[in-house]
């Protein structure tokens, strides 16, 4: 039993050296966005955002769309602090992107730009992405929500439609708006249901009782009665003969005539004058009957005077009949205006009759005309309210008292009241209150202030000095490399400049020297002022100060006094940083079967006049970072790495012990070799592993079997 369980175990043993690590990751969720309402040549960005990720080191996206609907334009990573940041390839078809260490991923990652074609088919089509996240080795399993483009027509093509009325017999549409390219309606064209309503032609009597009318559109009949009018007498009844009344249907215009009884009574006519006392009226049978007038209480239809009489006439209620009657003279005259005849009477004649009248004067209560003061007497004024006739009577004089009123004299200094009879009173000096501007002081001109005493309104004027108005600062003239600024600050009235601040000019600010033929030159970025120098001999050899670099400047040009910097910046970078870079190697030159291995990555800057510069054409750099001797089965690379993490691979050789490779711009390079190794050992090696894995199971299944068999021999 012993021996049994050793055997498992040594077979467990041996199977675990094959067995598969199986790391847990979390799920992830990739969504597209959509976009809707865009047009024929319009250009639609969609995001990539990824949610529920665990953190990853590298990802891959390979977009999948319509070509016959959109052309990819662009695709860039929204992720930043990569080692290793490739946009989107159209020769791939997908875009890479790496880190250094385990990264948060979630949310928007990815940003992809179409144009959508011209000649696209109008509606929606999906835009999805396989993407890849990995985390080392290990893959992160990825749901993708696909986005949809929603391509809309713009409906320049259209054909404005007619409002088709509804009827009884047939749905209509309003009037609407037809687009001739994606053939849809984009407005109006809505049904109309069937109207309940019909369009009857003209009725038609049927018989005495009804009439019918047919609809001129579906040929419906409507039989419906006679709509009787009220009915006109066409012959009016009497005690001796019945009456006749027509009606016509206002519909059809059909007639019937119904008989009016007779009348139970004689039917008399109007009454009419028989004689100065009665009046008659008349039966269409003959019949006649007598009546007294009945008069009504009379009107003046000539009005009477004081010299002639008036007439009265009376009318007959029944019959109309008249009557007159004489009014006697008026007692009342007509006077005409009074006329002064002396001092205590006047006369008025009557305008009718003649008569003349004399009466007394009527005075009024008089009116001072003339006031009594206490030098003199005063007058009494009365008027005759009739004829006009005035009197006078004599006021007697008045006692003096002083009377100084409310009006104020003054001059300069006092002011005093004065009673009529000269005396003066209340004499002090003014109370002037708070001065008021008449007139704004200005720089240009002197402005006027007054003063009132408050007691008896008295004004003084005085003169105000003015000062100058400080405007808002303005700048006369700006600060650049070489000019001072000045910046000045005027008078608002008189514009004069009271205030100035001068700033000191700034200087030129260089960017790096450019050489172009046999001059070397650089910008000032801000007033684009260009500094230019001939380059009277160029250098041929540059060496860094630790001698670890020599550039061979060949036929490129240089400027006298150009140095080399250089500083090793591979330090501090993991094995897998390594390996990313190495990676972009590999799969710009697709070599798959070669090993790769970062020898390091420096930054080769020239420097002139503490200033960046590029060579004018091709140099050579050699670098003693690599050390080791010849060997057919390396290769070396040079890669340029730029700001924007772009890679240029440039092949490099191995002279002297030394690394060498041609470029025409300086930065920083990240030094590789690749070793080839022999195919041959590679599978030999790959065979005597699986030879010695299948003679280890073989082993372990025969051992297994004869302890069994030895088993149930013991048995």
């Amino acid at each position: 039993m012993k021996r049994l369980f050793s055997i498992i175990i040594a077979a467990a043993m041996l199977l675990s050296m094959f067995s598969i690590i199986v790391t847990a990751v979390d799920p992830a969720m990739v969504i597209i966005d959509s976009a809707s309402g865009v047009k024929r040549g319009d250009t639609v960005t969609l995001t990539v955002s990824v949610s529920g990720s665990a953190p990853a080191k590298s990802m891959s996206v390979t977009p999948f769309y319509d070509s016959n609907v959109l052309t990819m334009i662009s695709g860039t990573w929204l992720l930043s602090n990569a080692l290793l940041s490739d946009p989107w390839n159209i020769s791939t078809g997908d875009a890479v992107i790496a880190y250094g260490s385990e990264t948060d991923i979630n949310g928007g990652i990815f940003l992809m730009v179409f144009k959508v074609n011209d000649a696209a088919p109008y509606g929606d089509t999906s835009v999805s992405c396989e993407v890849i996240i990995k985390n080392g080795t290990v893959s992160i399993p990825v749901n993708t929500l696909a986005g949809t483009v929603s391509v809309a027509c713009s409906h320049e093509n259209v054909t404005n439609t007619e409002e088709v009325k509804a009827t009884c017999n047939s749905i209509g549409y309003s009037a609407g708006v037809y687009c001739n390219d994606c053939h849809k309606y984009i407005s109006g064209h809505t049904e109309v249901p069937k109207t309940d309503s019909h369009q009857y032609g003209t009725c038609k009597k049927v018989d005495d009782s009804s009439h019918k009318r047919i609809c001129t559109i579906c040929g419906k009949e409507e039989v419906s009665s006679h709509s009787w009018n009220d009915g006109v007498v066409t012959l009016k009844p009497t005690h001796l003969i019945e009456g006749k009344k027509l009606f016509v249907c206002t519909a059809c215009g059909a007639e019937k005539t119904e008989d009016i009884p007779k009348l139970s009574e004689h039917s008399y006519g109007e009454w009419a004058k028989y004689d100065e006392k009665q009046h008659k009226k008349t039966c269409s049978c003959g019949d006649v009957q007598y009546g007294t007038h009945t008069w009504n209480s009379g009107a003046v239809t000539i009005a009477p005077t004081c010299k002639d009489t008036g007439l009265k006439t009376y009318t007959c209620s029944l019959c109309g009949e008249t009557k007159t009657e004489t009014v006697s003279k008026a007692e009342n005259h007509k006077y005409g205006a009074c006329t002064k005849i002396d001092e205590t009477s006047h006369k008025h004649t009557c305008t009718i009759c003649g008569k003349e009248e004399t009466v007394a004067h009527s005075w009024n209560l008089g009116t001072i005309t003339v006031p009594s003061t206490e030098e003199r007497e005063g007058i009494r004024t009365y008027k005759c309210r009739d004829c006009n006739a005035e009197r006078t009577e004599t006021i007697p004089k008045l006692d003096h008292t002083h009377e100084y009123g409310n009006e104020w004299h003054n001059d300069a200094t006092y002011h005093w009241v004065v009673c009529h009879c000269g005396e003066k009173n209340k004499i002090s000096e003014h109370e002037f209150g708070d001065g008021t501007t008449i007139k704004k002081a200005t720089c240009l001109e002197d402005g006027t202030v007054e003063y009132k005493c408050k007691i008896c309104g008295y004004s003084k004027f005085e003169t105000a000095k003015g000062t100058h108005e400080p405007g808002e600062w303005e700048t006369a003239r700006v600060v650049t490399c070489t000019d001072d600024g000045i910046r000045i600050r005027k008078c608002c009235i008189c514009n004069a400049i009271i205030e100035e601040n001068v700033t000191a000019s700034i200087g030129h600010s260089f960017g790096d020297w450019t050489v172009v033929k046999d001059e070397v030159s650089h910008r000032c970025f801000v007033c684009d002022y260009e500094e230019t120098r001939k380059i009277e001999k160029s250098v041929e050899i540059i060496k860094s100060a630790d001698g670890s670099i020599i550039i061979t400047v060949g036929d490129a040009i240089l400027p006298e006094g150009t140095e080399v910097k250089t500083d090793v910046v591979t330090k501090g970078l993991s094995d897998e940083e390594k390996s990313l870079i190495t990676d972009v190697v590999k799969r710009n030159t697709g070599d798959g079967e070669s090993s790769f291995e970062l020898i390091e990555i420096r930054d080769i800057f020239l420097r002139f006049e503490s200033s960046a510069i590029n060579p004018h054409g091709l140099i050579q750099i050699k670098t003693s970072a690599y050390n080791g001797a010849d060997d057919l089965q390396v290769t070396f690379w040079a890669v340029n790495i730029d700001d924007s993490g772009n890679f240029n691979v440039i092949p490099a050789e191995n002279k002297d012990g030394c690394l060498v490779f041609s470029t025409d711009r300086c930065g920083r390079y990240a030094l590789v070799k690749s070793t080839h190794e022999a195919t041959t050992t590679s599978n030999a090696s790959t065979t005597i592993i699986v030879v010695c894995v299948i003679v280890g199971v073989i082993a372990v299944i025969s051992v297994v079997v004869v302890i069994i068999a030895r088993r149930k021999k013991h048995r």
